[in-house]
């Protein structure tokens, strides 16, 4: 499920813009173990800003894995991403016989204090190439009170929210460089 681009109005400046992003992640769980393959969605146009990554880990109940996503500007000019927003979603056949996104699963977002990420023009960075050093992060949660076979073989989906701004020109100064 693509989400909305959105673009500044004309009524305001030319450098603000809030981009909303979705980038699909598919997560395969056979035998409790997820593997990531990440797809992300990209605009035609001048210019865009994708996000794709890849959990590198299998999950099982308990266990975690970082999302070292990576952020590619398009655009001829820097960008700083103020918010970056990871969600998940599961298909449906798992949904329906018990397998819960909010239950079962759990995302850890990047801290405040990782912001604002500095992403240049026409170029690709991971979260840990521009500095940050705590990653968002998905894991399977144990419930010991709770069967979780429902669970095995699902389909998670990742899902992003950026919300980006022009970076101001160099002679106008920068963000904090990571």
């Amino acid at each position: 499920m693509a989400g909305p681009t959105s673009y500044p109005s004309k009524r305001r400046a030319p450098r603000a813009l809030a981009v909303s992003i979705v980038a699909l992640a598919s997560v395969l769980l056979a035998s409790y173990a997820v593997y990531a393959a990440v797809r992300h969605a990209r605009r035609s146009g001048q210019g865009s800003l994708s996000i794709s990554g890849a959990l590198r880990v299998p999950l099982r109940p308990g266990i975690h894995g970082d999302v070292d996503a990576r952020l590619t500007n398009r655009y001829p000019f820097d960008v700083l991403v103020t918010d970056l927003a990871l969600g998940i979603s599961l298909d449906q056949r798992h949904r329906v016989v018990g397998c819960s996104a909010t239950v079962d699963f759990a995302v850890r977002q990047l801290p405040r204090s990782a912001y604002p990420l500095l992403v240049p023009a026409r170029s690709s960075r991971t979260l840990s190439a521009l500095g940050v050093r705590k990653l968002p992060r998905l894991a399977m949660v144990d419930r010991p009170d709770r069967d979780q076979d429902p669970c095995r073989g699902t389909e998670l989906t990742l899902h992003y929210r950026a919300v980006v701004h022009r970076a101001p020109s160099r002679s106008q100064g920068r963000a904090r460089s990571r």
